[in-house]
Order: C-alpha cells, then structure tokens, then sequence
C-alpha cells in the first residue's frame, strides 16, 4: 500500500459562510524531503451531494477517508486511454456520505472527474416487516450516456441480484424491489426501494451504474432488527414467589436483560 494525496479542484458547494477565511490547498510543506504521490483532478463537471460535508471545514470531527484504486473501462472507450492505467477513487466521511469518482486518466493533475456515484446512507438500520429505502446517486459529464443500474446483496458469502435496469427494462429478482426509471434517467436517483423486510434481506447491497464509458458503485449494510417481546409472570405455587421474565421475537440474537 502506497500512501497518495488526493486534491479535488472546483468543488461545487453551497457558502453559508463557514467557509469565509479558508483558502485553496497548497500542499503540505513536511513531506517536501519524501513527497507524497499526488492525484489531482477538478470536479466541475459533476454534481457531489453534501459535499460540504467532506470538507475538514465541516466534517464534525470525524474522519474522512479515502482511498484510491485501479478499475476498468468499458469496452468502448478512447483509444488515448490506457485501461492498465485507469483508476477510480472513494471519499467518505465516518458514517456520512461515499463518494466514487472516477477521473478521465492516471494524469491527475490534468485530469477532469467525469462520473461519480454516492450514496448518503453507507449504513442503515430498519425494523423486520417494514420498508426500507437504500439511497443510490449518480452524476455523469455530458457526452456519457446511462447504459445500467444493477443492485446486488451479498449475505455470508452468498450474492443474489436484487434488482437490474438495463437501457429502458427493469427487472426486479426479489419481490417487490423497485426504482424509478424517471428519476433514474433524469435526477440520477438509482434509489432501491424494499417492502416488507424479513431476515433474508439483511447484508451489504451493492448499487452498480454502468455509462458507456464508465463503470462505479457503492455498498450500503443493511441491518434487520426486531423489537423483543418481553412477558412477565408469577409463579404462585412457588416458594418462595417468583418471578418469571419470558423475552422472544427478537432479532439480532445478542439481547441482554436487565432487572431494575
């Protein structure tokens, strides 16, 4: 593992003041006798939501990550573009938003980013039976076209498609899953939709969009729980009396009771 540094250029976010005296990066003066590898790019072209909130001006105390890796193009793709050296980033802060972002090439520091997908919710927490929303966004730089949206679960070593969009036709695996097609076209909203939770929902979904030129995704735990069932009863025939405390219904099974 290589340590990098990542500079974002001309992020479009909303002023509110908090960010009066703060100016542009400049690099760290410390690691000038052992530079650091350096990847830039602008991010003019693409929309982040809460983007604010991956800026050290107001990322609350926690901290943001991120990392950088190799990815692959798709088949079409420019013949100035060299898919050995092709490489995706991801930016999240604590439990806050993902961000993936895929740059036009490994030169950075000229570099424009062209396709981000996010989503807002990395982890989420719903109660058995109920309906769940898993939150799936994407912005693409003109010229890009929308080819795909796919979600997939992975559960203890186990993937299953959940749901897939292909060029105008859907096609949901699990009963029930839907997205929009209208705001998957034309809000960027690849958004799951799941009704009627049970156990065999809960794992990590992963929200894949395919452009003609790109490919990027993100993954989203989802947690099932179910509220316990507590029932207390008295022993009358017992001596001397006692008290009897019956808890069920409750999912995950790490419960603990306490007497007060």
């Amino acid at each position: 593992m290589v340590k990098a540094l990542l500079v974002l250029r001309q992020v479009p976010v909303t002023d509110d003041g908090s960010l009066e005296g703060f100016a542009d990066f400049q690099g760290d003066t410390h690691t000038k006798d052992n530079p650091l590898v350096t990847f830039e790019a602008s991010v003019s072209l693409v929309q982040i939501p809460q983007a604010e909130a991956l800026l050290l001006a107001d990322c609350s105390g926690k901290k943001v990550t991120c990392e950088i890796s190799r990815c692959f193009l798709q088949a079409r793709q420019e013949a100035t573009v060299d898919p050995a050296a092709s490489f995706i980033t991801n930016v999240q802060s604590g439990g806050g938003p993902s961000v993936s972002m895929k740059p036009t090439s490994t030169r950075l520091s000229l570099a424009t980013v062209e396709f981000q997908v996010t989503t807002q919710t990395p982890s989420l927490n719903f109660l058995l039976g109920s309906s769940a929303s898993l939150h799936c966004g994407f912005s693409m730089a003109p010229g890009l076209a929308l080819t795909g949206a796919e979600w997939q679960l992975q559960h203890k070593g186990d993937g299953k498609l959940v749901h897939s969009w292909t060029t105008g036709q859907g096609q949901a695996k699990r009963e029930g899953a839907a997205l929009e097609p209208k705001q998957l076209l034309m809000a960027g909203d690849a958004s799951l939709t799941l009704p009627s939770l049970t156990l065999k929902d809960e794992g990590t979904y992963i929200c894949q969009i395919t452009t003609s030129l790109y490919r990027a995704q993100q993954m989203i735990q989802l947690h099932v729980q179910a509220s316990p069932k507590v029932r207390l009863s008295l022993a009358n025939e017992a001596l001397p009396p006692t008290l009897t405390c019956s808890v069920s219904g409750y999912y995950p099974l790490d419960v603990t009771v306490i007497w007060m």
